[in-house]
């Protein structure tokens, strides 16, 4: 097993207000993972040592939490690579969520403030999705404007199993609001 640990200035991302994270960039087996620690402007950082210049305010905090975040994070991969941890437990691997996950945590945050109306709302909602497609296999980051204009359009539309009418399409500002 191969780990490999660096910490870097991530210059593909920039916040708005013209900073880039620092990262600290794990090679295990391979596979790249990032972590996020601080941010800093690209002028600021130096490459060589890679810390954060002298000259840059609060420059001795940043670089000292960038050494304790090394250094906690190299002791937890040699935990790693002598066994004693599992590196999914570490590298906090972040399940996709789907529309019914969502729902399901909209609708106990619902419970959780006691607002039945709402739960009862969010019911009905999860109900329509569910014929208008599978939405334990959507995931949200596949959700955009079109997702949402195909599924306006479907709700102003009758809905038929074979001649049966399942649903009664609503009017459009109806099916826009929903």
């Amino acid at each position: 097993m191969s780990i490999n640990l660096k910490l870097r200035l991530f210059k593909g991302k920039t916040h708005a207000d013209g900073t880039h994270p620092i990262q600290l960039q794990f090679y295990l087996n391979g596979k790249e993972k990032r972590k996020g620690i601080y941010f800093c402007h690209a002028k600021d950082w130096d490459e060589k040592t890679s810390r954060v210049k002298s000259k840059v305010t609060n420059s001795a905090y940043i670089n000292n939490l960038l050494s304790e975040k090394y250094a906690e994070y190299e002791r937890e991969l040699l935990k790693v690579l002598n066994g004693e941890n599992q590196s999914t437990a570490f590298f906090e691997i972040k399940k996709e969520l789907t529309l019914d996950d969502v729902m399901k945590l909209e609708l106990d945050r619902f419970v959780n403030e006691n607002k039945p109306m709402t739960h009862a709302r969010i019911n009905s909602y999860t109900n329509e999705l569910r014929l208008y497609f599978n939405s334990a296999n959507t995931y949200i980051k596949d959700i955009d404007l079109r997702w949402f204009e195909k599924y306006a359009a479907m709700l102003s539309n009758d809905l038929y199993s074979g001649t049966e009418l399942i649903r009664k399409g609503n009017i459009g500002s109806t099916a826009q609001k929903n």
